[in-house]
């Protein structure tokens, strides 16, 4: 996240064993075919799933679980080849099949998923074989690629998806550093270490398990409150706003993290009911210009 674009910095303390870190909001549900909003993406995202591609720090993609891509010449459908040996926290493995289902599930209009418009001509996705994917649409979609790294594109076990059902968003199984444990709605949700957790990412200095044994995301809505709680050692790390950070950066204890090249795609939404909004040429004029300028078109 951008500390510029966004008026927040993360602040952390040292810890050992177990990292307490603020939740801003209770989760509605950890799943992301349903939803897409900030904290969902944070805790799903940070701590449970992993997807095809990363941004670099220039906001390009990069291998992730995907080993290759190559575009068509239309522009009209991408195949992905997958890296091997990457598995779900119940054991399961990650391949084609886990992709393509979770595309298949977001393009079900029963899914309702908000996913669906975000990927807007894709129309289906085949798995030849497990360690290819290829994704196909109705005409060329240049931001797909960039997509592909926001956390929402995260994957969930489609065995444990399929079997929990309505349940699954409260016990959320990927392929990440670390596991779901247990959720105190309101109050916080508990990660542990996941053992056979191999590193895909090659930017990643630890290639192995996580370090931490375990990671506790404590609900703290009120900045006050938080920037008390880091001073008191009650949780160890925060994304704080540019004020509430102020008494913080002189104490040597803390490390203030400010990552001023935000990797999120930002929009803006309009309620196109009401004027000057509903006039197609103004959201033209105030979206069309600021996509263009992050490269995403």
């Amino acid at each position: 996240m951008g500390s510029v674009a966004f008026g927040a910095m993360p602040v952390r303390a040292a810890t050992a064993g177990t990292a307490r870190i603020r939740l801003t909001i209770d989760p509605e549900g950890l799943y992301n075919v349903q939803s897409i909003s900030l904290v969902v993406s944070s805790v799903l995202g940070n701590f449970l799933l992993e997807r095809l591609v990363y941004l670099d720090d220039a906001g390009k993609p990069q291998p992730w679980l995907a080993q290759s891509w190559q575009v068509a010449e239309d522009g009209k459908a991408i195949t992905f080849k997958l890296k091997s040996g990457k598995v779900f926290h119940d054991g399961t493995p990650f391949d084609a099949a886990a992709v393509k289902f979770l595309f298949d599930t977001i393009l079900d209009p029963k899914s309702a998923s908000p996913s669906k418009g975000i990927v807007g001509p894709l129309v289906k996705v085949d798995a030849p074989d497990p360690a290819t994917v290829v994704f196909y649409f109705s005409k060329p979609y240049a931001p797909f690629l960039n997509l592909l790294g926001q956390s929402f594109f995260g994957f969930n076990s489609p065995i444990a998806v399929t079997a929990a059902g309505a349940a699954y968003a409260r016990h959320p199984i990927g392929t990440g550093p670390f596991m779901f444990k247990d959720w105190t709605p309101g109050t916080e949700i508990n990660l542990v270490r996941f053992p056979g957790f191999k590193q895909f990412r090659p930017d990643a200095a630890n290639q192995g398990p996580a370090l931490l044994d375990a990671v506790t995301l404590t609900v703290m809505a009120e900045e006050g409150v938080v920037t008390s709680a880091l001073q008191t050692g009650e949780i160890d790390a925060a994304t704080l706003t540019v004020d509430a950070v102020r008494p913080l950066r002189d104490d040597a204890q803390f490390t203030i993290i400010e990552d001023k090249n935000a990797k999120n795609l930002m929009f803006l939404e309009f309620d196109y009911g009401k004027a000057p909004f509903d006039d197609r040429a103004f959201r033209d004029a105030l979206s069309v210009r600021p996509i263009r300028a992050c490269g995403v078109e």
